[in-house]
């Protein structure tokens, strides 16, 4: 059993850049176990994690006439991760894992702050079989395969979903009698959720002449969504790997 700690302070300001800050706490849980009935490895994991994120930026603009220097509008952001895995290495042959996590952006109204991720894989390890075992030739082979999600919550605006008013500038000033007014214009709101993208994968690990010669073939399908301004459209990506060989001489 193993429990794992880490808190991580980053705090960065100069005259140039203005400020921004880095606050990380994460916690995992470890637990492994062998089940000596079943013959079977247990792994399984437990963890959440807890990222803030501060930047505010050093600007320069006019007033009452004269430049001055001033501090732009602070940008604050957090991400909240709650985490779990589970992984079975049955009869060193059959491996079986699944890992689930929930999260949570500030960069998204409340109904679509969170979202939930799961990814599962499996592999076939015939290396440990007595056909290989007695072959003169291969000497390794593994069959694998899974299925996993990813979250994507990094958008530039971390305040899109509200309603916001931006002061003009004083150049830009509406004239009324002898006086000048500074307007204030909306810049409106997008409702945006996570972005989320599925991938499938599967692959074969080979050796020949006990492992002398290696080699793999993986091949790969990804599919996620892609936003310009309100309209989502499926993107479907399809990339293979046809082979990669190592050779020791």
């Amino acid at each position: 059993m193993q429990i794992l700690v880490q808190v991580i302070v980053s705090l960065q300001k100069t005259l140039v850049s203005g400020i921004r800050r880095n606050n990380l706490l994460d916690g995992r849980f470890d637990y492994k176990k062998d089940l000596e009935k079943i013959n079977t490895q247990m792994d399984l994991t437990l963890g959440s994690s807890v990222q803030t994120f501060f930047r505010q930026s050093f600007d320069r603009g006019l007033e009452n006439g004269l430049l001055v220097d001033f501090l732009s509008s602070p940008d604050e952001n957090s991400i909240v991760t709650f985490f779990g895995r589970a992984s079975f290495d049955i009869n060193d042959l059959l491996v079986l894992s699944g890992s689930y996590s929930s999260n949570g952006s500030s960069r998204f109204s409340e109904d679509n702050r969170w979202a939930n991720f799961y990814g599962v894989s499996g592999a076939l390890k015939l290396t440990n079989t007595d056909f290989i075992k007695n072959s003169t030739v291969l000497s390794q082979l593994k069959i694998r395969g899974g299925f996993g999600q990813t979250g994507q919550q990094d958008i530039n605006d971390p305040f899109a979903f509200i309603s916001t008013f931006t002061p003009g500038q004083q150049t830009a000033a509406v004239q009324f009698g002898n006086q000048f007014v500074t307007t204030i214009r909306p810049e409106g709101s997008i409702d945006l959720v996570w972005e989320t993208t599925d991938q499938w994968n599967a692959g074969i690990d080979l050796g020949f002449f006990n492992d002398r010669v290696t080699g793999s073939v993986d091949g790969f399908l990804e599919k996620h969504p892609t936003y310009y301004y309100l309209v989502r459209y499926q993107l479907v990506v399809w990339k293979m790997v046809v082979f990669k060989m190592q050779v020791l001489l």
